[in-house]
């Protein structure tokens, strides 16, 4: 499971999502990979940069906003994936500035299941 965080600032989050997705996507594992953007119109336009990618791992979710995934994750959208995934993967990802904290982190706890979170060079973790 791989979730890729999109800052309005720019792409570069996720083209650093679309390589750890290719890169993961050459192991044995179903990827899903789950990308979670600022804004409709950021969507429209990261889904460009990484359409080749996004159609080969097994699963792709795409969310225009935080809160629109925030809801998935109070919904149980992800229960099963977080629990029964190889490995959890937030690539990028920086805590603290997004609605969907709180229910991803009530998932993590909930499954009792560990995660890897990585930043872009220069970002902290939050």
């Amino acid at each position: 499971l791989l979730l890729t965080s999109v800052l309005p600032d720019g792409f570069g989050d996720v083209i650093f999502g679309d390589c750890a997705a290719q890169e993961l996507a050459l192991s044995s594992v179903d990827l899903t990979w789950v990308r979670i953007y600022s804004s409709a119109a950021k969507l429209e336009t990261g889904e460009g940069l990484v359409s080749n990618t996004s159609t080969v791992v097994a699963t792709s979710y795409a969310f225009p906003t935080p809160a629109a995934f925030a809801a998935e994750l109070r919904k149980g959208t992800f229960d099963d994936i977080w629990g029964t995934a190889a490995g959890i993967f937030l690539a990028p990802w920086i805590f603290g500035i997004h609605e969907h904290d709180t229910p991803l982190l009530d998932l993590a706890v909930r499954k009792q299941r560990v995660f890897w979170a990585l930043s872009e060079y220069g970002r902290g973790m939050g």
